[in-house]
């Protein structure tokens, strides 16, 4: 028997059972899909949940079991938590489940009201896990029995599991019309925290903006530069550096903490904490000290051999201009 599943390392292949990697390109030739996914049902993880129900569809023959899954919504006040993209894509996802399981499987009630009274589930095609007996209920209504020596190491898992797909803060080039704190994965006060989301680039006729979505206090604002579209080659959705730097003035004069959902680079961040907010504060009352959470990444990166500068054409920007005009590496 050949099972997919999001957690091979969770089983042991034996004689009987084969555990391959639940994937896109996996073999056609399995029996079941067995997932495991952990706190999926939260907008930040839209583009798990968009993988997840496309590699469902396209092996759509093959039974498939989700047996835990739970969302980060703090209350069951619903509506107030509402993200139309996110709960289509729920909807959809266990619909698809439902049509190959008899149940599926979920580790809290909140989550288990969640689907039954948010989205109309049946009460008996959701089943709550909250201890061994109810893993061991799941599996024999599913007829899973040869999961059965493996209900301890899954009811272990089940309340500490995370979204098992995308690393914390690293959707680079996925824009969000809709974030809330509880769903980035960390206790953040959100009033005292700027939220940035991933950069990305858009055009109107010889025009290139280069954007972020900012959300502060609750509130989801644009950023972004405009220039023409001849320089589109040098904006770069890898990094936050730009926005980072651009927003940390208004940041440390308003006591803001700042949040990123991308990478931003590891020298850049040290120079920040190091060298410049601690300059800041100690010269210019004006000034609070500010935390910078966010991934940190050093790999080179596509720059149409070329780096930019401010210029307010005094004299360290001139400077700045002058220095290395001459001394930059051929292409």
């Amino acid at each position: 028997m050949r099972i997919a599943t999001n957690m091979p390392q969770l089983f042991i292949s034996e004689d009987n059972y084969d555990f391959v990697e639940f994937d896109i390109n996996m073999p056609y030739h399995v029996d079941c899909i067995v997932l495991i996914l952990g706190k999926i049902f939260r907008s930040y993880a839209i583009p798990d949940l968009e993988r997840i129900l496309c590699i469902i569809k396209k092996y759509r023959s093959i039974p498939c079991y989700l047996v835990g899954c739970s969302t980060v919504i703090p209350n069951t006040d619903f509506f107030s938590f509402r993200d139309d993209n996110r709960d289509a894509l729920i909807k959809d996802l266990i619909n698809e489940i439902l049509l190959k399981s008899s149940s599926v499987g979920v580790s809290d009630n909140i989550t288990y009201l969640f689907l039954t009274d948010f989205f109309g589930f049946p009460q008996d095609r959701i089943d709550l896990l909250e201890n061994n007996e109810d893993i061991i209920s799941f599996l024999n209504k599913n007829m899973l029995h040869w999961a059965m020596p493996y209900a301890d190491k899954i009811m272990q898992l089940l309340p500490v599991f995370d979204t098992p797909y995308t690393p914390r803060f690293s959707l680079v080039g996925i824009k969000y019309k809709n974030i809330h704190a509880y769903d980035i994965g960390k206790d953040i006060d959100i009033y005292n925290t700027i939220i940035i989301s991933s950069p990305f680039i858009f055009e109107q006729s010889n025009d290139v903006s280069y954007a972020a979505d900012v959300f502060v206090e609750g509130i989801n604002k644009k950023i972004y530069l405009q220039t023409n579209s001849a320089f589109s080659k040098y904006l770069l959705v890898e990094r936050l550096d730009a926005f980072v730097f651009g927003l940390l003035p208004w940041a440390m004069r308003n006591g803001k903490n700042i949040l990123c959902l991308s990478p931003i680079t590891a020298e850049f961040l040290h120079n920040l904490e190091h060298i410049l907010i601690p300059l800041l504060v100690a010269y210019d009352s004006r000034y609070h000290h500010v935390s910078i959470t966010a991934p940190i990444d050093d790999s080179d990166l596509p720059c149409g051999n070329a780096v930019s500068t401010a210029i307010s054409c005094g004299v360290d920007s001139f400077y700045t201009v002058q220095k290395y005009t001459n001394i930059c590496p051929p292409p």
